[in-house]
This record gives C-alpha cells, structure tokens and sequence, in this order.
C-alpha cells in the first residue's frame, strides 16, 4: 500500500458515511483472495470487494484469460 493509501486508511472522519466509504476503498485496495469452488468473478467482485471492483476489473488485475475457469486456491489481487 502506498504512503498515500496508507495514510488515507488510517485517517478518521467525523462523518460516518465517508468513514464507511474510506474502509470499503482501503479494504478493496488491500485485498487478497483464495478462490473457492464456486467463485465466479461477479460473486467474488460483489461479496469480497463490496462492487467497488468490478469482475473485468479482477480479470485484467489478475491476467486471467477465460472468466469461466477459475482455478480453485488461485490468488487473487
């Protein structure tokens, strides 16, 4: 994470909704993820990365060539 990320995650605000905004960007920004089974890309961008992250977002991220075929343990960024 950036010193620029690093400070923005770790800032506090007054308001509640951009306190709750500025944790779901730094917690997509920071997350890695194991795929299981029965991943698809639009499940993993919508439960895992809060539809901050869109599934063609993850596909370029991650170099994957065919959407379809997740390997099962493949890490994601």
């Amino acid at each position: 994470m950036s010193r620029t990320t690093s400070s923005l995650c770790n800032s506090s605000s007054e308001s509640p909704l951009l306190a709750h905004v500025l944790m779901e960007i730094c917690k997509s920004i920071s997350t890695h993820y194991k795929t299981r089974p029965s991943d698809t890309l639009s499940s993993i961008a919508d439960s895992i990365y809060t539809r901050l992250v869109s599934a063609d977002q993850i596909k370029e991220a991650n170099s994957i060539d065919d959407p379809l075929v997740l390997d099962v343990g493949q890490n994601l960024v």
